[in-house]
């Protein structure tokens, strides 16, 4: 397959974009009081259902006590990549990795903007505002590809007219079907995703890259159950209940190398 295919891949995230998208109004401002930072979302016509989503408005980039670097990482993708966020960036100066800010940024066609239009605005906004420059470096690192195992996939294709949504649930003390689960219980429903969409979520649960290798088409409905220490495992999980298999193996991962940032203009 090549290069591991997640969100830093160029034709996905390019440099600058022939057009230059722009939000409408932005502020960016440095938030000194003392607590735990937080982070946000940018909200598209196409954005998954979440309870995040559902408290920014449709149409903007909205983050509360957001480390700045952390920008950068959700701007391109690094939060859904293969490695840790914090993993997946390089060269991050002092000030960047320390300093939190509040950003509320608006499209101007906030109910038609996608997210990846907006994704696009916030980077063009980090090089406008932070003069962000960077590069790309591979590197090879221990990971896996994810195979159909010996029997048929045990999913089904997503309805035509379903939407994309996700549900994570680390589920300590939470109900699950009306049982109390242990806190090492996870559990996985994804509607409408497809096997790209499964790699990246797989790869922050197995700590490296995973390469879909499956060679299924279309997206799917999946529900995936496993316990950190009761088991089953979550190897055993997705052969069992998934009826694919991850297998070793080295793979390619790009990281985002910082060249030079500076501190915004705030407003």
């Amino acid at each position: 397959m090549g290069i591991l295919v997640f969100a830093l891949l160029l034709h996905m995230f390019p440099l600058q974009a022939a057009t230059p998208l722009s939000f409408e109004a932005a502020s960016i401002k440095l938030n000194p009081e003392l607590g735990p930072t937080s982070g946000g979302s940018c909200h598209g016509i196409d954005s998954p259902n979440t309870p995040l989503m559902e408290r920014i408005p449709l149409g903007r980039c909205v983050f509360t006590r957001i480390l700045g670097y952390h920008l950068v990482t959700y701007a391109y993708g690094l939060e859904d990549g293969p490695l840790p966020r914090n993993a997946m960036i390089e060269g991050v100066p002092d000030w960047f990795r320390k300093g939190i800010y509040d950003v509320n940024a608006k499209a101007e066609d906030t109910p038609t903007a996608t997210r990846d239009q907006l994704l696009q605005m916030l980077r063009n906004l980090l090089v406008d505002r932070f003069k962000l420059r960077f590069h790309l470096q591979t590197k090879e690192v221990d990971g896996f590809s994810l195979v159909v195992d010996k029997s048929s996939p045990k999913f089904q294709l997503a309805k035509a007219n379903s939407r994309r949504t996700l549900a994570v649930f680390p589920a300590k003390g939470a109900e699950s079907g009306g049982t109390k689960n242990p806190p090492s219980f996870r559990e996985i429903k994804a509607q409408k995703y497809s096997m790209a969409n499964l790699v990246i979520f797989l790869a922050g649960f197995v700590g490296g890259p995973v390469v879909d290798k499956t060679g299924l088409e279309g997206d799917y409905d999946i529900d995936l159950k496993w316990d950190t220490e009761n088991g089953p495992s979550l190897f055993t999980a997705i052969k069992e209940q998934l009826g694919l298999r991850l297998v070793p193996q080295k793979a390619p991962v790009e990281y985002l190398v910082i060249d030079s940032v500076e501190r915004p203009t705030v407003n």
